[in-house]
């Protein structure tokens, strides 16, 4: 007897057997694993390359794959031995050790397994095992990853500094995953996660949507949950059981959804809120200018939400000091601080000579800011057309409305998103806001006056800044007045610049990081966290 063990997988052994004492009967071969009985084999199948090889007619060859593949996690030992003669095969038997790698023969054994079930009760027990085992896998990932970054940040540290981190751990919670300069939400929330690790606080934060990339937080050393190790925020309080000092929460949406189970997962968690901005204060003003009653009625049901959220955490931020008075209108004993987000100055290196025109920064899916772009366009540029036809006006941002693109409007320019402000501050000699309707702090006020560049508001738009006296040659509360004030400062260059320098020292007063960190310690400690522990 001669022949060959060529292959053998968890699916299947392949080889060749021949009697050259009995040429005309192929072989029967008795294949065992592990010493158990599997199969009787018959050598009959074609090989051509037997043929050319010599070795009788080619008809020699054998193939079995296994009813079910093989289990990858053990040991198998696969013997092929002669039925007439109990003569083993060369390269018989053959050792198949444990995988400790998830290749695709892993894989592909693995799913034949799992195809194999076809009862339901059988189903519904391997998907729960399934589950189960990824779960705990994740888990052993997640401790791992956290053993090796606490290795690595303790290896950076000073000796003398090195110990376990005994500081404040706070989860930050949010609907999407801040991206730089998307938003002025995105940038709030970031700027206040920075202000935390710089008050020594471990910082953590989780989503509902993960549409952006999180390398703005993972490169700040952030750690991020997301999937596949964590399925949702639920997955992340459950399996973080009292792990957290305090919860973060921004927006109305998320406090309403999860407070119940923070208090339940975490229950000596100070939860803070952030209100980002009061909706329903600007669905009620939109509702009032278009009398539209239905939007009444939503705006009635989110204000019952908004403050049955505050009632319901430690502690409420909002941005806008108007947004503060008015929550503690509705409920004297609440807990609120006003906190806007860090602005860098930055002022522009163009001169008042170098730059020309005015520009409205926004995004015009945001229903406040395309009325207002509508409102500039169709009823104060006119009007400052008539007096000075020299002065343009370049609207800037994402969801450009085609009933406003498509038709032409004297000295209008749309150009669209653009991915650094400072191409705006460059040329506009002023921005404007011209808001008839809306809620909340503004981020491109705030952005404008970083720069430098005036910024003219309606006061919806600076409603909550608390700007000085100084600059009330800012504000306009109706056509008449944007029109005077847009021509004073765009054409007096002496007043221009007072009211400039003006809008930094705002900045630098009231958006320092130094500020906001002083102003992010006093909200939590007032929440209930130890003054020493930050």
């Amino acid at each position: 007897m001669i022949g060959h063990v060529d292959s053998v997988t968890r699916r299947k052994v392949k080889g060749w057997a021949f009697n050259p004492d009995d040429p005309h009967v192929p072989p029967k071969l008795r294949c065992l694993c592990n010493g158990e009985f599997i199969s009787i084999i018959v050598a009959n199948s074609y090989r051509p390359d037997l043929e050319q090889a010599g070795i009788g007619t080619g008809y020699h060859g054998f193939e079995l794959e296994w009813d079910i593949a093989l289990d990858p996690v053990k040991r198998h030992v696969i013997s092929l031995i002669d039925e007439a003669s109990g003569q083993e095969l060369k390269n018989s038997p053959h050792m198949l050790e444990a995988e400790n790698c998830f290749d695709e023969e892993f894989k592909n054994g693995l799913s034949g397994l799992l195809r194999s079930i076809e009862s339901r009760e059988g189903q519904e027990q391997a998907a729960g095992f399934l589950l189960d085992q990824a779960e705990q896998l994740a888990q052993r990932m997640v401790e791992t990853d956290s053993l090796c970054r606490e290795d690595d940040f303790l290896d950076r540290l000073p000796v003398e500094k090195i110990h376990p981190f005994t500081g404040c751990r706070v989860l930050v919670l949010d609907e999407v995953v801040p991206a730089k300069n998307r938003d002025a939400g995105s940038n709030a929330i970031v700027s206040h996660i920075e202000s935390l690790q710089r008050l020594g606080m471990e910082v953590s934060f989780a989503a509902v949507q993960y549409e952006a990339a999180p390398d703005l937080l993972t490169g700040i050393g952030v750690h991020f949950y997301a999937p596949p190790l964590f399925r949702s925020i639920e997955d992340v309080l459950r399996r973080n059981v009292g792990q957290f000092d305090a919860v973060y929460i921004h927006r109305t949406s998320m406090a309403i959804r999860y407070i119940p189970l923070i208090r339940y997962w975490n229950p000596h968690a100070v939860i803070v809120y952030l209100v980002a901005d009061l909706h329903a204060v600007r669905m009620m003003r939109q509702a009032e200018m278009t009398q539209d009653e239905p939007l009444w009625q939503d705006a009635f049901r989110t204000q019952k939400a908004e403050l049955a959220a505050a009632w319901q955490v430690d502690t409420v931020i909002t941005h806008s000091s108007y947004e503060r008075d008015l929550l503690r209108t509705h409920m004297p004993a609440a807990n609120v601080h006003v906190i806007p987000w860090a602005v860098d100055v930055d002022p522009v290196s163009a001169t008042f000579y170098q730059r020309q025109g005015i520009a409205f920064i926004g995004n015009y899916k945001h229903a406040p800011n395309r009325d207002a772009a509508e409102y500039l366009i169709n009823e104060v540029m006119p009007q400052i057309w008539a007096i000075d036809p020299t002065i343009d006006c370049r609207i800037y941002g994402t969801g450009l409305p085609k009933h406003l693109v498509g038709v032409r409007h004297g000295r209008v320019h749309f150009i669209g998103p653009v991915p650094d402000l400072r191409d705006v501050f460059m040329t506009a000699r002023l921005t404007v806001a011209p808001l008839r309707y809306g809620a909340g702090l503004k981020g491109k006020v705030l952005d404008s006056f970083a720069a430098g560049i005036p910024c003219v508001c309606t006061p919806i738009a600076a409603e909550g800044m608390d700007l000085p006296l100084s600059m009330n040659a800012l504000l306009a509360g109706d056509t008449q007045s944007l029109v005077k004030v847009i021509l004073d400062l765009h054409n007096d260059p002496e007043l221009y610049t007072k009211i400039s320098e003006r809008c930094l020292s705002y900045i630098q007063k009231n958006c320092s990081r130094d500020r906001i960190d002083a102003l992010i310690k006093a909200a939590f400690v007032s929440a209930g966290l130890q003054e020493n522990d930050l």
